[in-house]
């Protein structure tokens, strides 16, 4: 179980898909606000790159964290 944990812990989410990255082999990143996110494939990358607010929310994304938060608050919003 610890080694379950270590090797969590190396992992960072993709901010586009969900998935999970080892930085260390990460071929596909990028810098927003000072944070490097890394990327699984060059389409999560080139989306990002295009709207990168749109998939940190307000920046403060914890790596590793899961969390998708634009999905909730893109029509939010507009309702008004």
């Amino acid at each position: 179980m610890q080694q379950q944990q270590q090797q969590q812990q190396r992992t960072v989410t993709d901010p586009v898909c969900g998935l999970q990255v080892d930085p260390r082999e990460a071929r596909f990143t990028s810098t927003f606000q000072g944070k490097t996110y890394y990327f699984t494939d060059p389409d999560c990358k080139r989306m990002f790159d295009e709207d990168p607010a749109a998939y940190v929310g307000t920046g403060s994304v914890s790596e590793g964290a899961g969390s998708m938060s634009q999905q909730g608050s893109q029509g939010s919003s507009r309702a008004r």
